[in-house]
């Protein structure tokens, strides 16, 4: 994509992909390999700058990366989040991140009188989660929080299926 020219240029250790226009700051998503092993098999913009699909292999072993950077408005995020469910559908280890702009309820809050404010993002996230098998890799692990609501909105996912061609 012409935009991300200059973002292509300074990642210099292995293949970008981008989605989005650079003119908006309030949305674009991206995916860098940290390695020039990885061939990528297929691209989709999914949702133009808030989901981007990379399909990937490396070393035999394939991926689909599924980046996410939800709405601040509940109705466009829970929108946003219904679209992803037919993208989990693969025989590709899932690997799903990014920044879903809202909470899983009360264990991932840190502040010490947490706020249930579940709304349609959120269960409609979780079931996602649940209907997906994905794992949460940060969720014994180091955490990155919001600071103003002390709220962790970036999440990493994974179900990984191995022994399938």
């Amino acid at each position: 994509m012409d935009n991300y020219a200059k973002f292509e240029k300074r990642w210099v250790y292995g293949q970008s992909v981008w989605s989005g226009d650079n003119q908006n700051r309030f949305s674009g998503v991206g995916v860098l390999f940290n390695n020039r092993t990885f061939n990528i098999e297929n691209v989709e913009t999914v949702v133009d700058g808030r989901v981007l699909l990379v399909d990937a292999e490396r070393c035999g072993v394939k991926f689909r990366i599924i980046n996410v950077y939800g709405y601040t408005d509940k109705k466009e995020r829970t929108a946003l989040f219904q679209t992803l469910q037919p993208f989990l559908c693969s025989r590709r280890n899932i690997v799903m991140g990014g920044d879903f702009n809202c909470t899983l309820g009360k264990r991932v809050r840190r502040s010490e009188n947490p706020v249930d404010r579940g709304d349609g993002s959120s269960c409609v996230l979780e079931n996602l989660i649940i209907d997906g098998n994905l794992n949460d890799n940060l969720a014994k692990g180091r955490r990155q929080w919001e600071r103003r609501k002390q709220a962790r909105l970036q999440r990493y996912y994974n179900l990984l299926v191995l022994g399938f061609d």
